[in-house]
């Protein structure tokens, strides 16, 4: 990204390093303008909440060449990661969701102002759940994973999944453990459909 690398020869193929300080004494500059304008977006929408090291900007970064999500896309998803886990989160945390927008195709300020309304919802389900099952814990995107797969792929209601929490009580009051409550209902009520509890 900085031109401090250059390509000597093919067969084999060789780099060499480039010393900075003779680049700068020869009046090249060691810039990467798509990372420079990357960089300055993110500083500006997000430098006064938090202010990002170098290698979390690089990161971020990647999720824009890697992912193809817009820098407008990616400014929002911090943004949401600050309301809901706080500024201190873990960038690694943010990857995780970011990587769910690349699956869902979100490349829009609207289509990620969808998703996030709808993630919110989400968080805040699961959020409530942990509550019940006596967990003090924000929920971690494996959570709120677990959740989506329980109301998108197996498609239980919320209040089915409620009347689930109490079963926990019989063993151990986790995720997992609903998780092991859930499969089994849905075992014995087919796959199809809103699945309640009587």
């Amino acid at each position: 990204r900085r031109g401090l690398v250059r390509r000597v020869s093919d067969k084999p193929p060789k780099w060499q390093y480039i010393n900075i300080k003779q680049k700068d004494l020869s009046g090249g500059e060691a810039r990467d303008p798509e990372y420079e304008a990357f960089s300055d977006a993110v500083y500006a929408a997000f430098d006064k909440v938090r202010r990002l090291h170098g290698s979390e900007l690089s990161q971020c970064f990647e999720w824009r060449e890697d992912m193809k999500l817009p820098t407008e896309v990616i400014v929002m998803l911090l943004n949401h990661m600050v309301e809901v886990k706080g500024r201190n989160f873990k960038i690694a945390e943010a990857e995780k969701v970011a990587v769910r927008m690349a699956e869902e195709d979100i490349r829009t300020v609207d289509a990620a102002e969808e998703f996030f309304t709808r993630d919110g919802q989400t968080y805040h389900a699961v959020r409530g759940i942990l509550k019940k099952l006596g967990k003090r814990n924000l929920p971690s995107e494996d959570q709120i994973k677990m959740y989506l797969k329980w109301t998108k792929e197996w498609h239980f209601t919320p209040e089915a999944i409620e009347e689930a929490v109490k079963l926990t009580a019989k063993g151990d009051p986790s995720m997992g453990y609903l998780d092991g409550i859930l499969k089994g209902m849905r075992r014995e009520n087919g796959t199809d459909g809103e699945l309640t509890r009587e």
